[in-house]
């Protein structure tokens, strides 16, 4: 009998058709719905909205004949989180999908997000390990801009702000000292990721523009490291851990990700590219330090794993994003617990692609067996006498 997998979705009708949809990482739910029977699995995509607490039904689509088409399932016995939300109501709506789901013996594959990247840390940090890739930061709070100042008086190369909750980039700003225009050059993305540069001359004015950005969401501040190529290119490297099917930490993909001269960021959402990271290291250290350096990030990313999960709970995959200054000096810049993939496929690596989405479905099958040697019975009973009905 076959298990069914619910991948959570911002997916909507498209212009108003019901029988047309606009889905989200398209290809990621694509390829998981073609992969999944290989593995165990059937598959459903679904808005959190989409699931009835009355009658105990989705109200999703699957892929059949390579097509998306609506489709009423029973609740999944694992769910696989991607959905982004845009706003509270959405979180909201999510948040109380999933614990309703929970509550009926699903299975969430990442069971609980990531706190705010200033928690994520702290967290490190209290690991040897780990403790010296962690950059200096400091709260930014909207009723004070001292810890804004102490920084530029601390680093006079620079500092970045970002936002403590942000993603891909958005909202995130570099600030150093102009001294030709007698103030500070200000670079930043938008909340809709469009890269922005001016000039600030008036120091009051400066601390009042970071103000009103930091009422609006929490701001980080950290020296503005020297993440660049050789020719002046922003870069970062990402490292995707995963659970494979014995539950056991790996690797399963490695990039580096590189921006457009004069950006600040690398991210691929924001115009980055993306390179075969040996090489590419190769290229700016040597082939001795490189493979040093990419051996420290991969030791580096696995430890950071098991502490995030140690911490804050079962997870089935993780985005560990590294820098490394000219000197070869590596530091941790942040944790995504719902990576993309779309590095394997601007890498043209399909073979990395499909084994990451094998591990996927193998993980979210252990969970699933485990659970059900745990309670004695079916992990979903509800799920299960829907698919018997289903099958008949």
């Amino acid at each position: 009998m076959l298990k069914l997998l619910g991948i959570m979705s911002a997916i909507t009708t498209a212009c108003g058709i019901s029988t047309a949809f606009k889905v989200p990482e398209e290809r990621l739910c694509r390829l998981l719905a073609l992969n999944a029977k290989a593995n165990g699995w059937e598959t459903v995509v679904f808005h959190p909205a989409a699931y009835n607490p009355i009658t105990g039904q989705i109200d999703g689509i699957t892929l059949h004949k390579g097509v998306w088409v609506r489709h009423l399932t029973s609740t999944p016995h694992i769910v696989y989180d991607r959905h982004f939300s845009r706003n509270a109501t959405d979180r909201a709506t999510a948040r109380h999908t999933l614990q309703q789901l929970e509550r009926l013996g699903t299975i969430t594959l990442n069971g609980s997000p990531l706190p705010g990247k200033r928690e994520v840390y702290r967290k490190l940090a209290g690991n040897q390990e780990l403790l010296s890739l962690i950059p200096p930061t400091k709260i930014l709070r909207a009723d004070s801009a001292s810890g804004l100042e102490g920084m530029l008086a601390r680093y006079p190369t620079g500092v970045f702000l970002k936002p403590s909750s942000g993603m891909q980039g958005k909202g995130t700003i570099a600030i150093q000292q102009a001294p030709l225009h007698d103030g500070y050059l200000v670079r930043g993305r938008s909340h809709l990721n469009k890269p922005y540069t001016m000039i600030v001359k008036d120091h009051a004015r400066l601390l009042a523009w970071i103000g009103s950005h930091s009422s609006r969401v929490p701001y980080l501040v950290q020296p503005l490291l020297n993440l660049l190529t050789a020719a002046g290119e922003p870069y970062d490297v990402r490292v995707l851990v995963q659970k494979d099917g014995t539950g056991r930490w790996r690797i399963s993909g490695t990039t580096a990700r590189q921006g457009a001269p004069g950006t600040m960021t690398a991210n691929l959402h924001g115009g980055g590219s993306a390179h075969p990271l040996d090489p590419f290291l190769t290229k700016q250290f040597g082939r001795q330090q490189a493979g040093e350096l990419k051996e420290h990030m991969i030791t580096s990313a696995l430890q950071a794993a098991r502490n995030l999960e140690q911490s804050y709970g079962r997870f089935a995959e993780l985005g560990l994003d590294f820098g490394i200054e000219p000197d070869g000096r590596l530091w941790f810049i942040e944790a995504n617990s719902k990576p993309g993939r779309t590095f394997f496929r601007k890498l043209g690596d399909h073979k990395g692609e499909l084994r990451s989405l094998s591990w996927l479905l193998q993980y979210a099958r252990t969970l699933a067996r485990q659970s059900a040697l745990r309670r004695g019975t079916v992990v979903n009973p509800a799920a299960d006498a829907y698919h018997k009905s289903f099958h008949s």
